[in-house]
C-alpha cells in the first residue's frame, strides 16, 4: 500500500540526539504541509492543499469528495502504484495522464457483497446451511434461507458431460463440521470419482482432489475424521488414500499400495483404521511415524452374513457380534478402535447394541435373557440391568436419549408385546406397554411413543403411549390403505413429522403434535402415482425434500415448505432430473 510515510520525511544521516530532535521537528512540520507518495528508497513530495475538498486525509485522495475543483484536485502521479489506496472492493486505481483515477468496483454474484477482511472476498451478510442438488450433468447449490423464503434460483457449481446411464454426478458426503463435502460421480465402465466442495462465508467451491485417481472403484462411503481435518477414501482398484483437508488445495497421501485388504472405516485417533483381510478376519492397523502396527480382533471369520462388525459413530469403539452360537470364540466383543488393547468379551451373548450416548451396551444372551452393562471404562464394566431368560427377549433398542430400553418379550404362555425399562430410575423394573411386536415405534423425545401398527391388511392404526405410564396405548387415528405401508423412522427424532410410503405408489407427509390426550396428526402433502427415493427434512425443519419418479430414472425433486404452525405449502418442483441431494446440517 502506498501513502504517507512520516519516517521517510526525517533527515537521514544525522548524528547525535540534538541533531536528531531538530531533524524530527523540522520534518514533522514539513510533513504537515506535504503529502508523501513513497516509492522505493526515496520520497517524492506532492503538495496537497485541502482547500475544503476533504481529500487530504486518504492515502490517494480517492476516498473523499472531489468538490468543485473536479479533476484538477486529483493527486498527481507517474505510475499506477502511486494511486493504490490499499483496498480491493473498489477496484484497481490507475494513473491516467498524470492523475489518479478511481477503479471499477468488484462485482459479487448471487447477493454476496465484497468485504476487505477475511479469507473470502465475496460473502453473504447472514449465514445459512446449503442444499447441494445434482443432475447427472451438473452440481448446483441453494442456500436454505433462500429456499425457505420461496426463492429457488439454483447456483451452478460444476458441470460435466453425461451420455450414458450410471455416468454423472450422484451423491454428496458432508464432513462432520459441514465445511467440506465429497461429491461422487459415476464414470464409464462402472468406475467412480470424487470432487471436493468447500464451504465458507461465500459461494461454495468445487474442484478436483490432487493425487486422487479420477477413475476408481470408490464403493465404500468416505470416512471423515471426527474433527473434519482428514478423510479416508478407499479405492478397491488401487488402494486407500488419506486427504488432508486443512490444506488448500488438499494434500492426498496413498496408503496400502500393496495391501489387497480393504478398509471399512477410520478410528477417531487419526492414526488407526479397521481392516478386513482375505480370510475375513478383522484387524485394526495403526500408522505412526511410517510404521504400521496391527491388532487382530477376535477369532471370528466374517465369511457369511451371520457375523457383524461396526465402528461406533464417534469412531471410538468396534463392536463385533454373531447370530449363532460358536462355543470356541467369544460371541460379542467390544474394543477400542485404536491401538488401545482393552477389550470386553462376552461368550454368553450373541448380539449387542450400543446406546446413542455410547455409555451402555445391551446384550442378548444365549439363554434368552438380556442385560445392559456400563462401558465408560472397558477395564471395569458394571452391570446396570438384567432380565430373566424366561422372557424370550427380542428386538431391543435404546431411546435416543439413552435413558430407556424398548424390547419385545413374552412371559410364559402370553403373547409377545413391547416392554420398556427406565435405566435412569432406581427401580429398574420393566413394564408392558401393551403394543404388539412388529409395530413401528417413533420416540418423540418427550417420554412418549407414536406406535404405528400396519400388521392388519388394509388398515393402519396410530397409537399414543406414554413410556412412564402403565395404561394401555390410546388409539389416535385409523386409516385404510390398499397395500402395506412403510414409515420414515427417525424423522420424529429430528422434528415433528413423518412420511408414510405405501406399495400402491402413495406418499403422504404428516405433521405430529403433542396434545393433552395424545397426538394430533395432520396430513401436509400427498404424492400419488410415484415411487419415492430419498425423503429428507431440512436441518431447520423449514421443509421437506421429496425425490419422486415414475420410472426410477427421471427423478423429480420437490420442496414442501413447513410453517411453524404446521401448515404446508404446495409442493414446489426444484429439478426435473435429480440424481441426488444433500443438506449441510449447520451454517458456518
Amino acid at each position: 500500500m502506498y501513502g504517507v510515510k512520516t519516517s521517510d520525511c526525517f533527515l537521514k544521516g544525522t548524528r547525535g540526539r540534538v541533531a536528531w530532535l531538530l531533524a524530527f521537528v523540522v520534518s514533522l512540520a514539513s510533513c504537515r504541509e506535504h503529502r508523501q507518495v513513497c516509492e522505493g528508497e526515496g520520497c517524492a513530495a506532492v503538495a496537497v492543499d485541502d482547500g475544503g475538498t476533504g481529500m487530504a486525509g486518504s492515502p490517494t485522495g480517492l476516498e473523499g469528495n472531489a468538490g468543485a475543483g473536479g479533476a484538477d484536485t486529483l493527486p498527481e502521479c507517474s505510475r499506477d502504484v502511486q494511486c493504490d489506496n490499499g483496498l480491493v472492493c473498489d477496484g484497481a486505481e490507475q494513473c491516467t495522464n498524470g492523475r489518479c483515477e478511481a477503479g471499477q468496483a468488484l462485482k459479487c454474484a448471487y447477493d454476496t457483497r465484497c468485504v476487505e477482511q477475511g479469507a473470502e472476498r465475496c460473502v453473504y451478510e447472514t449465514s445459512s446451511p446449503w442444499l447441494l442438488a445434482m443432475t447427472p450433468e451438473r452440481v448446483m447449490a441453494l442456500r436454505l434461507a433462500e429456499l425457505a423464503a420461496g426463492h429457488v434460483t439454483m447456483i451452478p457449481l460444476v458441470e460435466r458431460e453425461s451420455h450414458q446411464a450410471f455416468v454423472g454426478f450422484g451423491g454428496a458426503f458432508f464432513s462432520p463440521n459441514g465445511q467440506f463435502a465429497l461429491v461422487a460421480s459415476g464414470e464409464e465402465q462402472f468406475g467412480s470419482s470424487y470432487r471436493l466442495a468447500r464451504f465458507g462465508a461465500g459461494l461454495p467451491r468445487v474442484g478436483d482432489i490432487l493425487d486422487l485417481p479420477n477413475w476408481g472403484r470408490y464403493w465404500d462411503a468416505p470416512q471423515f475424521q471426527a474433527d473434519s481435518s482428514r478423510v479416508r477414501i478407499v479405492d478397491r482398484h488401487s488402494g486407500s488414500y488419506v486427504v488432508d483437508l486443512t490444506r488448500d488445495p488438499a494434500v492426498t497421501k496413498r496408503q496400502d499400495v500393496d495391501d489387497p485388504a480393504w478398509r471399512t472405516g477410520a478410528c477417531n485417533d487419526g492414526k488407526s483404521s479397521l481392516r478386513v483381510d482375505d480370510d475375513y478376519l478383522v484387524y485394526v492397523d495403526t500408522v505412526e511415524d511410517g510404521i504400521t502396527t496391527t491388532r487382530q480382533l477376535g477369532e471370528h471369520h466374517y465369511d457369511d452374513r451371520e457375523h457383524y462388525y461396526e465402528i461406533s459413530p464417534d469412531g471410538r469403539f468396534v463392536l463385533l457380534t454373531s447370530d449363532e452360537f460358536l462355543a470356541e470364540v467369544p460371541e460379542v466383543m467390544l474394543t477400542y478402535c485404536s491401538g488401545d488393547p482393552r477389550t470386553l468379551e462376552f461368550d454368553d451373548a450373541f448380539d449387542g447394541e450400543l446406546s446413542p450416548d455410547l455409555k451402555l451396551l445391551w446384550l442378548s444372551l444365549n439363554d434368552g435373557g438380556q442385560r445392559v452393562v456400563s462401558i465408560e471404562d472397558l477395564s471395569a464394566p458394571v452391570e446396570v440391568w438384567a432380565s430373566s431368560a424366561a422372557e424370550d427377549v427380542d428386538g431391543a433398542r435404546f431411546t435416543p436419549d439413552s435413558r430407556r430400553l424398548l424390547f419385545e418379550a413374552a412371559e410364559g404362555a402370553n403373547e409377545p408385546s413391547v416392554h420398556v425399562v427406565d435405566l435412569s430410575s432406581a427401580e429398574l423394573e420393566a413394564h408392558d406397554l401393551g403394543l404388539v411386536p412388529g409395530v413401528e415405534l417413533f420416540y418423540t423425545g418427550d417420554a412418549a411413543l407414536l406406535a404405528i401398527d400396519a400388521s392388519l391388511e388394509g388398515r393402519v392404526r396410530y397409537f399414543w403411549q406414554s413410556l412412564s405410564s402403565t395404561e394401555p396405548p390410546r388409539l389416535v387415528l385409523e386409516r385404510t390403505t390398499s397395500q402395506a405401508s412403510e414409515f420414515s423412522r427417525g424423522f420424529l427424532e429430528e422434528g415433528s413429522f413423518f412420511v408414510e410410503r405405501s406399495a400402491d405408489e402413495h406418499v403422504e407427509i404428516f405433521t405430529l403434535r403433542l396434545a393433552a390426550d395424545g397426538f394430533e396428526l395432520t396430513s401436509l402433502a400427498t404424492f400419488e402415482g410415484v415411487q419415492t427415493g430419498a425423503v429428507e427434512m431440512a436441518p431447520d425443519h423449514s421443509g421437506v425434500l421429496v425425490e419422486a419418479s415414475t420410472n426410477f430414472i427421471d427423478n423429480k425433486l420437490y420442496w414442501v415448505a413447513l410453517s411453524p404452525d404446521g401448515v404446508a405449502g404446495e409442493p414446489l418442483l426444484l429439478l426435473e432430473r435429480a440424481s441426488s441431494f444433500g443438506f449441510q446440517r449447520e451454517a458456518l
